[in-house]
């Protein structure tokens, strides 16, 4: 096998966007994926109905054998030839799902061999997503809780899973791992009236207790609107 040099110039271009987007459930994350320009949803839980009017592609894949059937329909380049963005909504929700089928079929030990089953059974397919498939890619997750040890009060938020050990993982995956919250805006109306409306934004950048993180400083704002495409547009830029 050749050895080729390469440069990292436009590496992001050539190999698509990964983007983690959680946050808490209802917030409105597969609204705003069904907002991108071919698109492809990996459905795993049951958000579709909020875009019900939009006429987008998906798949479902909530078990393991769906998991196995869908990562092969994903390495023929044809199947994929038209989408831009290959979306999974959501992760949690796979975890679990996965996990409790793991439970009904193995007669493990100890709890631990099968939060390593889980493992092997999710990895591979995220792998697929964030290493091999040449698209912007977008995982969703749900908001999980950080505790403060002593007074055990919320101090934060992070991607969760079942097996905490993977939402860890899972966060080096990503080019950009952003948390969705909504917030309240006034809006004045053509007739001079306000209306108060539900904003949504994603946090960028990791603070007031909130996990964020971009590989590429610099070319978000701490705080973005919740426009995919520009905001993988912004991350392409050299």
């Amino acid at each position: 096998m050749a050895v080729t040099v390469q440069s990292t110039k436009g590496y992001m271009q050539r190999g698509g966007v990964k983007m983690m987007i959680y946050g808490k459930r209802g917030v409105g994350k597969t609204p705003i994926i069904a907002e991108l320009p071919k698109v492809l949803i990996i459905a795993s839980e049951d958000g579709l109905a909020s875009v019900r009017n939009k006429n987008v592609d998906f798949i479902e894949m909530k078990t393991m054998a769906q998991i196995k059937e869908v990562m092969a329909w994903l390495r023929s380049p044809s199947n994929i030839a038209k989408y831009d963005t290959i979306a999974h909504d959501g992760i949690s929700y796979l975890t679990h799902a996965v996990f409790s089928e793991i439970a009904r079929k193995a007669t493990h030990n100890n709890k631990v061999q099968y939060y390593g089953e889980l493992a092997s059974q999710i990895m591979p397919f995220v792998e697929l997503l964030t290493n091999e498939i040449q698209k912007n890619v977008i995982m969703t997750a749900w908001q999980g809780d950080l505790y403060h040890p002593v007074t055990e009060k919320i101090i934060g938020h992070e991607p969760y899973t079942a097996g905490k050990a993977i939402a860890n993982y899972l966060m080096h995956f990503f080019d950009l791992t952003a948390h969705m919250q909504r917030h309240a805006q006034n809006i004045q109306q053509a007739d001079g009236t306000v209306v108060q409306q539900q904003i949504p934004y994603l946090q960028t950048v990791e603070a007031n207790g909130i996990f964020a993180r971009s590989r590429k400083e610099g070319c978000l704002d701490a705080f973005e609107p919740a426009d995919l495409l520009t905001i993988i547009n912004k991350l392409k830029q050299p």
